[in-house]
């Protein structure tokens, strides 16, 4: 079973530039991948491999992690299978060809280039140290790790990690239905009624004061520029908020059902 964990990051303004030039490079190495693809398929009907790929990326890009640029090679195989799949697949009306990327995020190390200097330190290969806040420690094998960049500036590292979960047997028997909607949050089948929390509504005064204010201004004072980032921050923690709800549901009811049934809704296009 894999577990996920997320840090919060603070990188200097020097570690800042440099992942943001890294962001763009792998940005290029993306388009380039996929350029070189969709002309080997258009021109000899042929489908590159992990293999083309990587001896494509061979000597270039050295400023760039080889993990890092080996997961870029992977998403773009994964974005060409995707494509292939929808080919196949006679219920998908737009069949073209996976797109340009326009800005990337984040960057992954799939394998190494990265480790725990301390409790308040990550060392991540072509970066340095980064200041990290380890609120927990993470359980299991370190597979993979992404430093991610959200609209509001703020700095994650994620962690995938591989754990082995002893199977027990549950002390319930009980069999649920689940029916997530908009004036509850969920109906349960036994008839139980969960409240909707609706975080996003109850900021959304607060958040149209604070938009209008910001779309009355010009972002040239510094000031103004905090109130953007004061503007995504506030949406990033409702956003959160939001999310928690649901896992707090999915936490709550294994402690006394056995089998949850979620209804699962197809929107064709």
């Amino acid at each position: 079973m894999k577990k996920t964990y997320r840090f919060r990051l603070y990188p200097s303004q020097g570690q800042e530039q440099h992942l943001f030039n890294t962001f763009e490079v792998c940005k290029q190495i993306y388009n380039d991948l996929l350029r070189v693809s969709i002309d080997a398929y258009n021109s000899e009907g042929r489908t590159l491999r992990r293999f083309d790929y990587n001896k494509y990326l061979t000597g270039k890009y050295i400023g760039i992690h080889s993990q890092v640029k080996q997961n870029v090679s992977d998403r773009v195989h994964k974005a060409f299978q995707n494509f292939f799949r929808r080919v196949k697949d006679k219920s998908y009306k737009r069949k073209g060809f996976p797109r340009f990327k326009s800005r990337v995020n984040s960057i992954t190390y799939p394998q190494i280039g990265f480790k725990f200097v301390s409790d308040k330190r990550l060392y991540a290969s072509k970066v340095g140290n980064i200041p990290i806040v380890l609120h927990r420690t993470p359980k299991g094998k370190l597979k993979t790790m992404t430093i991610k960049v959200n609209q509001a500036g703020q700095w994650f590292a994620i962690f995938s990690c591989e754990i082995n979960i002893p199977k027990a047997l549950h002390p319930s028997d009980k069999k649920v239905g689940i029916d997530m909607g908009l004036e509850y949050f969920a109906t349960l089948s036994n008839g139980i009624h969960i409240e909707n929390p609706r975080y996003i509504v109850k900021a959304e005064r607060h958040l149209k004061r604070l938009q209008r204010h910001l779309s009355r201004k010009k972002l040239v004072v510094k000031t103004d520029k905090k109130q953007k980032i004061d503007l995504l921050n506030n949406m990033s923690k409702w956003q959160i908020n939001d999310g928690i709800s649901y896992i707090k549901l999915l936490i709550r009811l294994p402690k006394s059902i056995l089998l949850s049934l979620l209804k699962n809704l197809t929107l064709k296009e």
